[in-house]
């Protein structure tokens, strides 16, 4: 079951393990949306009003990515569309290169709220354009990665959580224009970032002498 209909525009209160919200959506009555989430038993579903375009609480692409779907609701503002999926798990063993779409089923992909998994091939990773926040331990695991794309224009847009372990190792793709934003915009500027059209540098992120001393590469903005 993925799915449950209400027909009642006034909904009764149920028993708080009627459903299992964590893997079905609720459909209800145009308009009633309002009382369903303020009604016992009901308001931990994501509720559709019928008529609107229903996503699947869970849903698996084709790259082995799970999503798990969450709606907005008043107070809630890290969520930026009506309905939103989050990447919450992935299936089998990820690539040396991947992209993380924007829209999964047609729904905004908004977050990354897990730790990959099974990803110690991965060396480069393309992060969705509709991303509202973005924690870097969630990387941790991901022994090879080098690069990171971001293709969103306004740094601003993303609130972001930063960890050492990544980003003294890992370079920031950006769009080409927006280095120096995205240098001034606190998470961001913690990483080394390399415009689209830059190269790749030839240094080492981190170095150490024959002496033991270690060496970190820094980076200033000469745009």
């Amino acid at each position: 079951m993925k799915r449950v209909y209400s027909l009642m525009e006034k909904p009764i209160a149920i028993g708080s393990f009627a459903f299992d919200w964590d893997k079905v959506v609720l459909i209800v009555p145009q308009g009633a949306r309002d009382e369903y989430n303020n009604s016992s038993g009901w308001k931990n579903a994501v509720v559709f009003e019928d008529g609107d375009k229903i996503y699947d609480k869970i849903y698996n692409d084709q790259q082995g990515f799970v999503y798990t779907l969450e709606e907005k609701r008043d107070g809630y503002s890290r969520l930026p569309y009506d309905y939103n999926y989050v990447v919450t798990g992935n299936i089998g063993k990820l690539p040396k290169e991947l992209t993380i779409p924007s829209y999964a089923d047609g729904c905004p992909v908004v977050q990354i709220g897990y730790t990959l998994t099974e990803c110690e091939d991965l060396e480069k990773l393309t992060l969705p354009s509709l991303l509202s926040e973005l924690y870097c331990p969630r990387f941790e695991n991901c022994v090879s990665l080098k690069e990171i794309v971001c293709p969103i224009q306004d740094p601003t847009q993303v609130n972001v959580s930063t960890s050492d372990e990544i980003t003294q190792r890992v370079y920031l793709r950006v769009p080409d224009g927006t280095k120096s934003a995205y240098l001034s915009t606190s998470g961001w500027a913690s990483f080394m970032i390399l415009e689209q059209s830059e190269p790749m540098p030839n240094y080492e992120r981190t170095l150490t002498d024959e002496q033991g001393v270690k060496y970190q590469l820094s980076q200033t903005d000469s745009s």
